[in-house]
């Protein structure tokens, strides 16, 4: 069995979600819920630009885009637990692209979001409203 679904724009990157659920990151900063169960296709904006990393870590949806902001969600409320501003402006310490992400959590009081972006710079930041801790 062969499925394709038309997303409209780039597909940037990929994450199997609970409940068979695939959450696709656009090149127009839009995540899209495509439920493989039903085959509904639900969308919503997280960037202003094309979202490029992508990762599911515990009750952490975390994604970073072509301006270097990085956003964390809830993964079943959708809601936003930290939100990094997008480097603004042509100054050559503006952060790059978000190209890999990693979540450190293991003997840590609040979760460490890790952001890679492709001019070297690496990202740490403290995660403050965990969903699991309230």
């Amino acid at each position: 069995m062969v499925e394709e679904r038309d997303m409209t724009t780039s597909v940037n990157c990929l994450q199997m979600c609970p409940n068979n659920v695939l959450v696709v990151g656009l090149g127009n900063g839009f995540f899209s819920g495509w439920n493989l169960n039903t085959n509904q296709l639900d969308s919503m904006q997280v960037h202003q630009s094309a979202i490029s990393a992508l990762t599911l870590k515990g009750s952490f949806l975390i994604s970073g885009d072509s301006n270097g902001e990085i956003v964390v969600k809830d993964a079943s409320s959708f809601a936003d637990l930290l939100r990094t501003p997008p480097a603004q402006g042509n100054r050559q310490d503006c952060k790059s692209p978000v190209v890999s992400l990693a979540l450190l959590q293991q003997g840590l009081a609040q979760p460490i979001v890790v952001g890679g972006h492709l001019n070297g710079i690496v990202t740490l930041l403290s995660v403050v409203n965990d969903p699991q801790t309230g």
